[in-house]
C-alpha cells in the first residue's frame, strides 16, 4: 500500500482555497491538516487541525514535531513570513521525524523577509530597485538635499522593514507627511505582530518619532515607482530547480493583496521580460515551490522589484484559476512522480477576481 501523503499547512489564515486545492490534488492519497488559529475558515475545513502557541513560543516547534509524528505528516508548508525562518531552522529535526519542510534556506528567507536586504541583494546583482532609505540614512539624505537647495524625490512609500501585506504602509508627498508617515508606521509596528519580527531593542523604545526621527525604528522609506504593477509566481521543484514563471498584471488591489489580475502571455513584450526576470531571481534565490514577487514596470519598460515572499503569495489563486496547479505538482513531487509542464502554466489572457464569501463556523 502506498504511503499516505499528509500535508500540514501552518498559519493558513483566510486561505481556505489552498486547503481545498490540496485536498483535490491528493485525490484520496492523504489528508490536509491546518494550524495555528481556530478562528479561520481554513482551520475548520481541513481534515484535521492543531491549535499552537505563538510561533515565538518555545513550545511551538516541539508541539508541531509531535503532531507531525502522530499524524504521519509528510510535508509542512507555511503561509506566513514570520513562520518560515522558524521552520527552516528546524528542518533537520522535522526530517528526522519523517517530515519534509517545504521552505527556503535561512539565507534566502533573510533576503526576502528583510526588505532592506532585498534591496541590497538586487543592487549586488544589478537589478533595478527603488531608492530606499532607513530612517538614519534618510536623515543624511534630507540634510544633503537642504544643503544643496535641491528637492527630495517625492512621492515616497513608508513601510515596515520586516512587514508583509499592507500593515503600516503609508504614502508621503512632502516633508510633513513623511514625518507623519514614519510616526504612524512606527506605531503600527509596536501594535501588531510585526513587533516580533523586528529588532527587539528598537521596539522597546517609547521615544516618540518626531520630525527629527530621534531613534532608529525598523522602517524603510522607499521611492514610489510609477508604472504598471505585476505579480510573479516563480516556481521551482522541491530540490530548488527552476521550472517556470507565471506573470500576472495587477488590475485592482485591496489591503495589500491583488483583487483582480490578468495572466500575461509569456511571449508578449512584458511577459517575456518578466519571465526572464523570474528565472534570474530563481537562480539568485534557490527555493522550493513558489517565490512570490511584486514588480513595477516603469513607462520606460524598466522592471523594478519591490517585494519578495518565499511562499505561496496572495496572487497565486489567479494562476491556479487560469490552469496552473502547484498543489498538485507538490503532491507529485512528494510521491517521486514526474510533473508535466502544463501543471505549472496558466492560460494567457484570463482575468479573475477574488470574491470573499462569508462562511458559517
Amino acid at each position: 500500500m502506498a504511503k499516505e501523503i499528509n500535508i500540514l499547512l501552518t498559519s493558513v489564515g483566510r486561505r481556505d482555497y489552498l486547503v481545498q486545492w490540496f485536498r483535490q490534488a491528493l485525490e484520496g492519497r492523504g489528508r490536509v491538516f491546518a494550524s495555528n488559529n481556530s478562528e479561520t475558515p481554513a482551520f475548520h475545513n481541513a481534515d484535521g487541525s492543531l491549535i499552537t502557541p505563538d510561533i515565538r513560543d518555545e513550545k511551538y516547534l516541539p508541539m508541531l514535531l509531535r503532531f507531525c509524528r502522530e499524524q504521519h505528516i509528510m510535508a509542512v508548508i507555511s503561509l506566513f513570513d514570520q513562520d518560515l525562518p522558524v521552520l527552516s531552522s528546524a528542518a533537520a529535526q522535522f526530517a528526522a521525524a519523517g517530515t519534509r519542510v517545504i521552505v527556503a534556506s535561512g539565507d534566502v528567507l533573510t533576503v526576502c523577509n528583510d526588505k532592506m536586504a532585498t534591496c541590497e541583494m538586487l543592487r549586488r546583482h544589478h537589478l533595478p530597485t527603488p531608492r530606499t532609505y532607513t530612517v538614519q540614512t534618510l536623515r543624511s539624505a534630507w540634510q544633503q538635499t537642504v544643503a544643496e537647495n535641491s528637492s527630495f524625490p517625492f512621492p515616497m512609500i513608508v513601510k515596515p522593514r520586516y512587514g508583509c501585506g499592507s500593515i503600516g504602509v503609508f504614502d508621503a508627498h512632502d516633508g510633513a507627511s513623511l514625518a507623519d508617515a514614519i510616526a504612524r508606521c512606527g506605531r503600527k509596528i509596536r501594535e501588531t505582530y510585526l513587533s516580533g519580527s523586528s529588532q527587539g531593542s528598537v521596539l522597546q523604545s517609547n521615544a516618540p518619532l518626531d520630525n527629527q526621527w530621534g531613534w532608529e525604528p525598523p522602517i524603510l522609506i522607499q521611492e514610489k515607482i510609477a508604472g504598471s504593477e505585476y505579480n510573479l509566481d516563480i516556481i521551482s521543484d522541491l530540490d530548488n530547480h527552476y521550472r517556470n514563471t507565471i506573470v500576472k498584471h495587477k488590475l485592482a488591489m485591496r489591503a495589500g493583496e491583488t483583487d483582480v489580475a490578468e495572466i500575461m502571455d509569456p511571449e508578449s513584450e512584458e511577459g517575456h521580460l518578466l519571465t526572464g526576470l523570474g528565472e534570474e531571481l530563481a537562480q539568485i534565490l534557490p527555493h522550493p515551490a513558489d517565490l512570490d514577487a511584486d514588480v513595477m514596470v516603469s513607462a520606460e519598460g524598466v522592471p523594478c522589484v519591490i517585494d519578495l515572499n518565499a511562499r505561496f503569495g496572495g496572487g497565486y489563486p489567479f494562476a491556479h484559476l487560469a490552469g496552473a496547479d502547484l498543489p498538485k505538482a507538490i503532491i507529485l513531487w512528494l510521491a517521486g512522480e514526474e510533473v508535466p509542464d502544463n501543471l505549472l502554466r496558466s492560460a494567457p489572457g484570463i482575468r479573475a477576481m477574488k470574491v470573499p464569501m462569508p462562511e458559517r463556523m
